[in-house]
C-alpha cells in the first residue's frame, strides 16, 4: 500500500501538461472523487488517512485541489483520483485497476477523462515498482515523459503573447505569425544553451492560448489582463493550428511519443462524436510533433528556417487527397484497422510530404 501511495503522487505530476496536451477529451464537468468522500474514508482507515496526507501535500505543492480513492484487497486494486483544475471544465479524472503480480504493480485498466489508455502505455509513462522513486525520470531516458518547462519562461512568453494578441483580436491570423513572432524573440534573448528551454516555454503557452485557455489561471502566472483567443488557423482551419501546436508543445516537453498517441486516439475518438477520423488532422499532429522535437534538439537551425518562411505551407504540407469525416464503417471498409498495410501506406505519404519540406529536413519522422 506504501509503495501505491507513493505512485499516486508520481501520476500527479502528468498535469498541466497532459491537460493541455489532451484538453479535447480529458477534462470533464463532474469529479470521479468528490473530497467530502476522501475525508470520510481517511477518517475511518489508516491507509486512507495515509493517503489524504500524501494527496494533501501534493495539493498544498501546486495549489491545485486533488483527492483520491482506493478500494480493494491485496493483489487487486482500484484507485481513483481527480485534479479540479481552473479551466471550464475542470475535472481530470484518473481511474486505474491494477494487479500486483511477483512484488510489482501492474495496470489492467486505465482511463484519464475521456480517455482509456493501453496499459503498457501507462506503465511507460510512470514505474510501477514495490519502490517508486519519489519523482519521475527525466524526460530524457523515457521518451513518453513530459517535461515542464521553467515559470519565469512560462511568464515571459505569456507576457509577450498577452501583448501581442489585442492586435489579432478582431481578424485573426494564420498561426505561423504568433510562432514566428516568438521565435524571433527568443532567438534575440537566448544561447545555444538555453534556446531549448525557451522553445519549450513558448510552445507551451502558445499550445494553451491555441486551445482557447489561459495560460496565466493554467500555469499559475501573474495575469496581465482579459485574452481575446482569436482562431489562429492553419490553411483556414483552426482546428489544424491546435492538432499542430498541440503537438509540438507536448513533442518539445519530451513525449514525441505522448504526442503521436493522442493525435491516434483523438481521430479513433471521433468516430462517436460525428466529425470522424480525420487523415488531414492527424497529418498536422504528425507534422508539429516533428516541429516541437526540432525545436529543442536543433534550436538554432529551427529559428533560422522559420524565420525565413513567408507562407504557412512551410509548416504544413498538402493536405491534399487526404480522406476526413470517415465513420468507423468506412475506415474499416478502406483501411481494416490502424496496422494494415494501406493504412501505413497513406501514413508514409504523409510522412513524405511532411519530409519534403525544408523545415522538416533535419526532422526524422
Amino acid at each position: 500500500m506504501n509503495a501505491l501511495i507513493k505512485w499516486l503522487a508520481a501520476c500527479l505530476t502528468l498535469p498541466p501538461l497532459v491537460v493541455f496536451g489532451g484538453a479535447w477529451f480529458l477534462l470533464e464537468e463532474e469529479p470521479l472523487v468528490p473530497v467530502s468522500a476522501l475525508r470520510s474514508d481517511a477518517r475511518r482507515d489508516p491507509y486512507r488517512h495515509r493517503l489524504d496526507v500524501a494527496v494533501g501535500e501534493w495539493s498544498q505543492r501546486t495549489g491545485l485541489p486533488v483527492a483520491a480513492r482506493i478500494d480493494g484487497l491485496p493483489p487487486f486494486w482500484h484507485l481513483v483520483a481527480t485534479l479540479k483544475t481552473p479551466l471550464p471544465r475542470p475535472y481530470l479524472n484518473l481511474d486505474l485497476r491494477l494487479e500486483r503480480q511477483r512484488s510489482r504493480l501492474h495496470v489492467t485498466e486505465a482511463r484519464v477523462g475521456g480517455l482509456s489508455l493501453p496499459a503498457a502505455l501507462v506503465e511507460a509513462l510512470l514505474p510501477l515498482g514495490e519502490t517508486p522513486a519519489s519523482a519521475p525520470p527525466p524526460a530524457s531516458s523515457n521518451p513518453l515523459s513530459l517535461m515542464a518547462a521553467d515559470t519565469h519562461l512560462l511568464q515571459k512568453y505569456y507576457d509577450r503573447l498577452w501583448h501581442w494578441d489585442r492586435h489579432w483580436q478582431k481578424h485573426g491570423a494564420s498561426l505561423l505569425t504568433p510562432l514566428q513572432l516568438l521565435f524571433a524573440h527568443a532567438r534575440r534573448y537566448t544561447t545555444t544553451a538555453t534556446a531549448a528551454a525557451e522553445h519549450r516555454a513558448l510552445l507551451q503557452i502558445l499550445a494553451v492560448y491555441t486551445n482557447q485557455y489561459d495560460p496565466a489561471r493554467l500555469f499559475a502566472l501573474k495575469p496581465r489582463g482579459k485574452l481575446h483567443y482569436p482562431r489562429l488557423a492553419l490553411q483556414g482551419r483552426h482546428d489544424l493550428a491546435q492538432h499542430f501546436v498541440t503537438s509540438a508543445a507536448v513533442s518539445a516537453s519530451g513525449g514525441a511519443g505522448l504526442a503521436r498517441y493522442l493525435g491516434l486516439y483523438k481521430e479513433l475518438t471521433d468516430f462517436d462524436t460525428g466529425s470522424g477520423f480525420s487523415f488531414s488532422d492527424l497529418a498536422a499532429d504528425m507534422a508539429g510533433t516533428r516541429f516541437g522535437r526540432l525545436a529543442v534538439t536543433n534550436p538554432g537551425y529551427l529559428q533560422r528556417q522559420l524565420l525565413r518562411l513567408d507562407s504557412e505551407r512551410g509548416l504544413l504540407p498538402s493536405l491534399k487527397g487526404l480522406p476526413d469525416h470517415l465513420s468507423r464503417t468506412d475506415f474499416q471498409r478502406r483501411f481494416g484497422h490502424t496496422g494494415s498495410p494501406a493504412y501505413r501506406h497513406l501514413l508514409a505519404t504523409i510522412e513524405r510530404r511532411i519530409g519534403a519540406l525544408p523545415l522538416y529536413r533535419r526532422a526524422p519522422p
